[in-house]
């Protein structure tokens, strides 16, 4: 019997409680909370699978995605950014209190929009509401290979966060995020541990 191989753990990235700097969308951008409309969970779903999906299909990713997602409260959480009718991008801030813990979810922009410097007020949305909720931390996932949502986020005020389990995975972790400092020409590499302090250097090498 063929054994399934082991998918890599996402890396993360963390936040420690700052005030985060204001950015705001260029002419003709608007935003947009979730208000229950179906047309919004529509939407939703073509900015992640960019295409429509049948009634059956959108209700259960948004279920699955933000309704039965802990501490999720989607009419508070998820934000849709609109370029004029159209929905062009989508990002979620949920509050967990125990451990007082800020989460950023499901981000995504319209393939169309990408490039155009909507990164920085789209994180400004999550944070601000992260920050106005007593967030003392916050976290996201993310995969290697979105190297420019990985730039956004360092902007807007993230490191690596160390998500390794045992020794060995915490060192591919180390290796993993040096590859991504160089790859975009960051330096040296900060990196928190899971208590949210940094690394020291000498740990890092």
């Amino acid at each position: 019997m063929c054994k399934r191989k082991k998918s890599k753990r996402q890396i993360a990235m963390g936040w420690v409680r700052e005030e985060p700097e204001p950015a705001f969308f260029p002419e003709g951008y608007t935003v947009e909370k979730y208000n229950g409309n179906p047309n919004q969970r529509k939407e939703f779903f073509r900015l992640w699978h960019g295409k429509y999906g049948s009634e059956k299909e959108v209700n259960d990713m948004f279920k699955r995605t933000f309704v039965h997602y802990r501490d999720c409260k989607p009419e508070k959480d998820v934000h849709f950014v609109k370029f004029g009718d159209e929905y062009i991008g989508t990002i979620t801030a949920i509050h967990h209190p125990f451990g007082n813990l800020g989460y950023v979810h499901m981000v995504a922009i319209r393939e169309d929009f990408r490039g155009k410097h909507l990164s920085r007020p789209l994180n400004y949305i999550a944070m601000k509401k992260i920050y106005e909720d007593g967030s003392g931390r916050a976290y996201l996932t993310t995969n290697e290979w979105r190297k420019n949502a990985i730039r956004s986020y360092i902007k807007a005020g993230f490191y690596p966060l160390q998500n390794g389990v045992g020794r060995a995975e915490k060192k591919e972790m180390i290796e993993r995020w040096k590859k991504v400092y160089e790859d975009l020409g960051l330096g040296e590499l900060k990196m928190l541990d899971k208590r949210y302090k940094f690394i020291p250097r000498e740990k890092l090498q």
